[in-house]
């Protein structure tokens, strides 16, 4: 009876093991299925570039257009924020970057100068805005020395009446 119940242990297909890839414990008979679709450590191809043995939980990073090491992903060029619209396969940028590196540098270039430009136009509204408020606080100024040194007036001529100096 133990010889059979050992055996049972050994055959039974509803027995667990380990994944090799992944270590978690699967029944057996679901352990193809396991790997096929489920298992984060199992090697599978790159969908894009075909290389194979990436683990699956790392597929998505490296396929990724900004930090993923796929080269035949289409990624944007550096440059595209300041107009280069260029996009290609990761392999192939290198030599786009070759290529335009003059036209790169016109395009910071250019991108420099408008915000230098939009730079001194801002500093320029500002200190309009500045001078504004300096001369509005200078007529409030003069306005509340006129008006202390009336009320101080006033005073004198209400202590004068009242006999208090």
């Amino acid at each position: 009876m133990r010889l059979d119940l050992d055996k049972h242990l050994l055959e039974c297909p509803l027995r667990l093991e380990k994944c090799e890839h992944c270590k978690i414990e699967v029944v057996v008979t679901q352990l193809a299925r396991h790997h096929l679709l489920m298992c984060p450590k199992f090697p599978v191809n790159c969908p894009v570039c075909g290389e194979t043995e990436v683990m699956r939980e790392n597929i998505n990073g490296h396929i990724n257009i900004i930090s993923g090491d796929c080269p035949m992903v289409v990624v944007p060029c550096s440059f595209r924020h300041i107009g280069c619209m260029h996009q290609d396969q990761r392999c192939k940028m290198s030599k786009h970057y070759q290529e335009m590196n003059t036209q790169h540098l016109m395009m910071l270039s250019t991108r420099l100068v408008d915000l230098e430009t939009k730079h001194r136009l801002d500093l320029e509204c500002c200190a309009k805005k500045f001078d504004l408020l300096l001369n509005d606080l200078k007529q409030r100024i003069d306005i509340s020395e006129k008006r202390n040194m009336q009320l101080e007036n006033e005073l004198k001529e209400y202590k004068l009446k009242l006999g208090l100096n």
